[in-house]
């Protein structure tokens, strides 16, 4: 393992939307963290203009490795992909994290340390989840468990039922990123993941074609990575957690159930033309998908 101070660097990146008063929180945890690794930090602020807070200039002006970047039309990829531009040449790993999350003081240097492996392309992080109703969503992925492993292709999956994996021709997510044991993983989740800025530019970064609340664009970034790198590209490291409040209001939630369903089947869609084949399986695909997004509202 490489010292860490020859360690590679990372930056971290915070698309916001319309959430001031949760992304205080955040930076405020922020201010704790390790930054021996760390070589940016990039805000790209997607609300109005005018509602930006007489607060927020003065954060940046504390530590010359913030950067405040700005995008008129929100767009989640859109925003990834502009920090993903402007990086400087001396970050190596890149690392997102949604703007109603708490870091703890450790989390940037457990996502680098996952890449002292050169193999891993792509890191997952553990997610402790505030949310009502996030145990039992915990325990029903504990019950599903030898139901994936049956339809599991192989090996590879009932290695990685204790890490996210996904069944049924990588359509069905089955498993929860609130393990303690790492893993081989077969996706991301956006809240907590990073990359090596390498692999981004290799796969071009993330398709904008996932729009509004961008249901599986990161999710289709690991697929794609996946196939550009190889399977076990992707690795799954509970010490790079982090907590997540997944707050009701702003970011890319949709409030009304008749647009939101609209919205999250033509996402799901676009998935499933893209790393779905067999038309069987996508049809079959796409009943499941929208009978569980109408059931959720």
């Amino acid at each position: 393992m490489l010292d860490r101070q020859t360690s590679l660097k990372a930056a971290l990146i915070i698309p916001t939307y319309r959430r001031y008063e949760v992304l205080a929180t955040l930076l405020a945890s922020i201010n704790n963290l390790d930054t021996t690794c760390l070589s940016e930090i990039i805000i790209v602020d997607q609300s109005p203009r005018e509602e930006c807070p007489s607060w927020l200039p003065s954060w940046f002006e504390a530590d010359a490795r913030r950067r405040y970047l700005r995008l008129d039309e929100p767009s989640l990829p859109r925003a990834r992909n502009v920090a993903l531009r402007n990086l400087g040449a001396q970050t190596d790993i890149v690392i997102f994290i949604d703007d109603d999350t708490l870091l703890p003081p450790s989390f940037l240097q457990a996502h680098c340390d996952t890449y002292q492996d050169p193999t891993v392309q792509a890191v997952c992080g553990r997610e402790f989840n505030t949310t009502k109703g996030s145990e039992l969503k915990d325990v029903l992925n504990l019950l599903l468990r030898p139901i994936a492993m049956t339809l599991g292709k192989g090996n590879r999956y009932k290695r990685n039922l204790i890490a996210p994996g996904l069944v049924l021709g990588e359509v069905i997510f089955l498993g929860t990123f609130n393990s303690g044991q790492p893993s081989i993983a077969d996706t991301v989740k956006g809240c907590n993941m990073s990359f090596r800025k390498s692999a981004l530019l290799a796969i071009k970064g993330f398709d904008e074609h996932f729009t509004r609340n961008a249901r599986r664009e990161e999710n289709d970034a690991a697929a794609r990575c996946r196939t550009h790198f190889g399977k076990d590209c992707i690795h799954y490291n509970p010490a790079a957690y982090l907590i997540h409040s997944e707050h009701v209001l702003g970011g890319c939630k949709i409030t009304a159930n008749a647009e939101k369903f609209e919205n999250v089947m033509s996402n799901e869609r676009h998935y499933l033309e893209k790393h779905v084949s067999n038309q069987l399986a996508r049809c079959a695909a796409e009943v499941y998908l929208t009978l569980k997004t109408w059931w959720r509202g």
